[in-house]
């Protein structure tokens, strides 16, 4: 039995602070055996995987500018 392989693309606006100025993109796909886990991927670079709920964490705590 194969397993489907999910990929996501999040665009990229800025790059150290500075509006990009070329289109750049972060990769995020299903880990291919671990349902917990994602791989992320910058441009063609090296895959990270990392703990699925530690991004999403991360991601809501980034949200939490005290407005």
């Amino acid at each position: 039995m194969s397993k489907i392989r999910i990929s996501q693309e999040v665009n990229i606006l800025e790059v150290d602070g500075d509006v990009a100025v070329e289109e750049r993109t972060l990769k995020v796909f299903s880990h291919w055996n671990y349902r917990d886990r994602a791989v992320l991927q910058l441009g063609k670079g090296k895959k990270f995987t990392i703990q699925r709920q530690d991004l999403i964490t991360a991601l809501d705590n980034a949200g939490n500018t005290g407005d």
